[in-house]
């Protein structure tokens, strides 16, 4: 993976009847990335332009994009059909990245366990992302955030259909307050509810960093590292999380008799993320980080 901003995530199945089978990455995906055991979703902006070549279409720098495709293997390719939501793709420097307005743009896969079930891919290829449940998980996104004006601005969530992420899955977002630098990182779900800063030290806005975390049942089960760095733990009950819809740089919750709805865009560049169905081990993680 290179090296930004990101999380990538990692998730232990909850139900146990499903093997651990290491899907083939697509073609055009990057073979220097060798942690693939339990890759459930992986989306490298570098490998944009390659992957949407195989479909049969061209990209150029900012251009918008419908679909950042997964090069897991699953399948589970991450869509906006509403043009004014649509992100674009751009080339930062020596980073290509997808970048967000922090207006509507968001990307999403709805019950991406139907999908790896119901795909044409064989079933071997996509064991194991078959479930919406996950008990565990490791993540990772490479981002740049350009600005938090407030609202939990997000940059990966999930949730169980028709309910709030942070009550039947996860989010990992900015936090509530607006700030004028990238000094919050929220993270909660089912099992770890209420907003709470793991970030210790604050970071420009505009520079690209990696961020894990690791989510698992436990006092300290939720851990945050950032750069590789250790940052905040907290507590995390024991229980299933839901991956009915899965959403990158946008949220879907509501704190109000309305039902829940799509909101808190992220302002920012993400570049890569990987959702995995296990944790993983502290030298895996060095070695997707390097």
């Amino acid at each position: 993976m290179r090296r930004a901003f990101g999380f990538v995530v990692t998730w232990s199945l909850f139900t146990g009847s499903i093997a651990c089978a290491v899907a083939e990455p697509e073609p055009w995906a990057d073979r220097t990335m060798t942690v693939r055991d339990g890759l459930v979703v992986w989306l490298d902006a570098a490998r944009l332009p390659a992957a949407w070549q195989a479909s049969g279409k061209s990209l150029m720098p900012g251009a918008a994009i419908d679909v950042w495709y997964d090069a897991s293997g699953n399948g589970l390719h991450v869509v906006q059909r509403m043009h004014d939501s649509q992100p674009r793709y751009f080339v930062a420097g020596d980073r290509a990245v997808v970048r967000f307005d922090g207006k509507d743009d968001f990307l999403a896969v709805d019950q991406p366990g139907r999908q790896a079930a119901d795909g044409k891919s064989s079933p071997a290829k996509n064991a194991g992302a078959t479930t919406r449940e996950i008990e565990r998980f490791t993540a990772f996104v490479v981002a740049a955030p350009r600005s938090n004006a407030g609202f939990f601005r997000a940059f990966l969530a999930a949730h169980e259909l028709g309910k709030n992420d942070y009550t039947t899955g996860f989010n990992i977002d900015m936090s509530g307050p607006a700030s004028d630098s990238f000094n919050q990182i929220n993270a909660e779900g089912r099992g770890f509810g209420g907003a709470s800063n793991l970030m210790r030290s604050p970071l420009p806005f505009g520079s690209f960093h990696t961020i894990e975390l690791i989510c698992e049942p436990g006092p300290q089960g939720v851990r945050l590292f950032v750069d590789g760095q250790t940052a905040g733990t907290r507590k995390r009950d024991p229980g299933t999380l839901r991956l009915d819809g899965l959403f990158v740089a946008a949220r879907c919750y509501s704190n109000s008799p309305e039902p829940p709805a799509m909101g808190s865009f992220l302002d920012g560049d993400i570049a890569e993320v990987l959702l995995y169905r296990r944790t993983l081990s502290d030298d895996e993680r060095a070695t997707v980080r390097d």
